[in-house]
């Protein structure tokens, strides 16, 4: 029992104690002085879709309700 005591004693002064204090490091700038110029790409020109996105979702929808037999489905 004595020692149990002596133990949570040495423990709890051990916890007062204050850790050592280290310098924190200053913050570097990441970034250099002179940047190489952005290096730019060419445009592309889009591609007119030659569908309009109704006719899509009438093909997604004629297809979603058709089983996998080719019989449709009254409902999804």
């Amino acid at each position: 029992m004595r020692r149990f005591l002596l133990l949570c004693t040495a423990l709890v002064l051990a916890g007062c104690a204050t850790a050592p204090q280290t310098e924190v490091a200053a913050r570097l700038s990441t970034a250099p002085d002179a940047l190489p110029p952005m290096k730019t790409f060419a445009g592309s020109g889009a591609v007119v879709t030659q569908r309009s996105n109704a006719d899509i979702a009438r093909d997604f929808l004629d297809l979603s309700f058709q089983l996998e037999s080719g019989r449709a489905l009254p409902v999804l």
